[in-house]
């Protein structure tokens, strides 16, 4: 069976800066791989290739078989790839349930309806409930998602991924600032969503990706280290050593 999504040789340069240098990486079905690293190794550049916000320079990206290297963000987004960002991409005064309206609405009959509100439309209320009660949101639903905690934002901005239905999910660091009740329970909803969408997942909380990944690949100055089962990398020198002299940190064993 062919790999949802499999990547040969991505490169992407800026000036003279490399931050990608012929990556190879596969994700299979309902499968989390998680892409650790340090800091500036290129794991977002990467990320944003892939979900066609980023142009690369070579290289190859398929989809279900199918080449998009060169298909625009919304394309992939059609074809069934999501992404989240670092930072929450949110509107702060709009209710948690409208943010998520507006995401169902881009997704359904009504979104060429220019000039209708999506809170007006409720064909959506169905939808838009259920993706809040599967991100655990739904007792939020009428606030300003501006008021979220931080948390709360981050499943927020899941739940307006998911509305598209999304075969493949790509998360940029969806733990980052989170206390431990809170990545506890995200990553909980991580590993339930499996069920539904390969995740690719870029992510500092190594003993969380460790305890979630299913396949993982490190990546260091923009060059795939290592990859496989967390046992195996966890296990690797190589990969102790750069964590060693890049971060400090060695992955836990």
């Amino acid at each position: 069976m062919a790999a949802l999504l499999e990547v040969r040789g991505l490169c992407k340069t800026f000036g003279a800066l490399a931050v990608n240098q012929s990556v190879d990486l596969t994700v299979e079905a309902n499968q989390i791989h998680a892409l650790i690293g340090p800091n500036g190794a290129g794991k977002t550049t990467f990320l944003a290739q892939l979900a066609g916000d980023i142009r690369p320079d070579a290289g190859t990206i398929l989809f279900d078989g199918t080449d998009i290297t060169g298909l625009p963000a919304h394309r992939r987004a059609h074809l069934g790839i999501a992404r989240s960002y670092q930072v929450a991409r949110l509107f702060p005064d709009s209710t948690v349930h409208d943010n998520v309206a507006l995401a169902v609405q881009a997704c359904s009959r009504w979104a060429r309806s220019v000039g209708r509100a999506a809170a007006g439309i409720g064909e959506l209320n169905e939808p838009v409930a259920a993706l809040l009660e599967r991100v655990e949101l739904a007792h939020r639903s009428r606030i300003p998602a501006g008021i979220l905690a931080h948390g709360e934002r981050r499943k927020l901005e899941l739940a307006m991924a998911l509305a598209s239905r999304p075969r493949l999910l790509l998360l940029d660091e969806p733990l980052a600032g989170m206390g431990v009740e809170e990545s506890q329970a995200t990553v909980a909803l991580l590993d339930r969503l499996r069920r539904d969408a390969a995740i690719l997942l870029v992510e500092h909380d190594v003993q969380a990706v460790f305890a979630l990944a299913d396949r993982m690949s490190v990546l260091v100055f923009g060059k795939v280290l290592a990859s496989g089962d967390p046992p195996t990398v966890r296990r690797n020198p190589e990969v102790q050593r750069a964590y060693l002299a890049t971060s400090g940190e060695v992955p836990p064993c």
